[in-house]
């Protein structure tokens, strides 16, 4: 489904919303809009926070790469809305997949650790679950 796609069930949808609501269309409209400005002010606020504790922690509180990273940050806002929905689409993605490699090569790094875990996690999980059963049939035999 391509963006018109999204744009024709988003339309439908808003159309239902609307004209169910008790309030004329132009009202409905209005506080919609307002919901749809505060929710991208807070996403691009707490983007940039989260971003922000990342890199203090990454470059061990160096502020100076904190405020190259908000100045970055900065341009990137302003240009945004400039850029097509497609472009802006596919930087999305680029990025959240570029978080995704250092996640991996991680996951690979402590496989065995992850492996021991699991197995830790399962035997106690099965012991609790016997002991459960257990539990049950003794209550079963004093009623």
């Amino acid at each position: 489904m391509g963006i018109l796609g999204r744009i024709d069930t988003f339309i439908t949808w808003f159309d239902g919303v609307v004209w169910g609501l008790p309030f004329p269309p132009v009202v409905a409209s209005f506080a919609l809009m307002i919901c749809l400005v505060f929710f991208a002010f807070t996403t691009i606020l707490g983007w940039d926070y989260y971003g922000e504790r990342c890199l203090e922690y990454l470059f061990n509180k160096n502020m100076k790469a904190v405020r190259a990273y908000r100045w970055l940050y900065i341009i990137c806002v302003f240009i945004g809305p400039y850029m097509t929905v497609a472009a802006v689409w596919n930087i999305a993605d680029i990025f959240n997949a570029l978080m995704a490699i250092p996640n991996l090569i991680v996951l690979l790094a402590l496989s065995k650790v992850i492996v021991k875990e699991t197995k830790a996690f399962t035997e106690k999980l099965n012991v609790e679950e016997k002991n459960q059963r257990i539990l049950k049939g003794m209550n079963a035999e004093n009623a």
